[in-house]
């Protein structure tokens, strides 16, 4: 019975979604790796190194259980033309200690990109993009000029502002 039954087949196809998230990580991970730092206190990502336009393409892995059906928190979206998963953010580490952080965080350097409001061109240095891998589309950011070390990553939110409750 166990072949007839539709939440193995949305298992299966949440799997290939993740799979192709995790080859692109894998692919763009040791670039991500050498070219950007962490800092905790405030929370942001910049440039350890220059780094030339286009050369940084930051992706969006978080935890399987992370791809979701619905999402309040997250608008990053997941498809491969027949499944649309949501894709939210992996917990954090909170304390500055390595030896303090559990074994299960994920430090994905796309999650950490300050995103600001409003267009000044000036610090905006990221650009949302999406990729398809294996037919599977996905956001990603990637650099939109040359940064030079210390660099803050920064990207436009062009997510519709919120209303007031009145």
């Amino acid at each position: 019975m166990a072949h007839k039954m539709p939440a193995f087949d949305l298992d299966v196809q949440k799997a290939c979604l993740f799979a192709a998230l995790v080859a692109s990580a894998q692919e763009h991970g040791p670039k991500e790796a050498e070219s950007i730092r962490f800092l905790m206190y405030p929370s942001e990502v910049r440039a350890a190194k220059a780094v030339k336009k286009g050369e940084l393409k930051l992706v969006p892995i978080t935890d399987f259980a992370k791809l979701v059906n619905k999402s309040a928190t997250s608008k990053h979206i997941i498809t491969d033309g027949k499944l649309q998963l949501y894709l939210e953010q992996p917990n954090r580490a909170r304390d500055p200690k390595l030896s303090e952080w559990r074994k299960d965080i994920v430090f994905a350097a796309f999650w950490w990109v300050k995103m600001v409001e409003s267009n000044d061109e000036e610090d905006i240095n990221m650009k949302p993009s999406k990729v398809t891998r294996d037919g599977i589309t996905f956001p990603i950011f990637e650099n939109t000029k040359g940064l030079k070390m210390h660099d803050k990553l920064v990207a436009l939110d062009a997510s519709p502002a919120k209303k007031a409750r009145t």
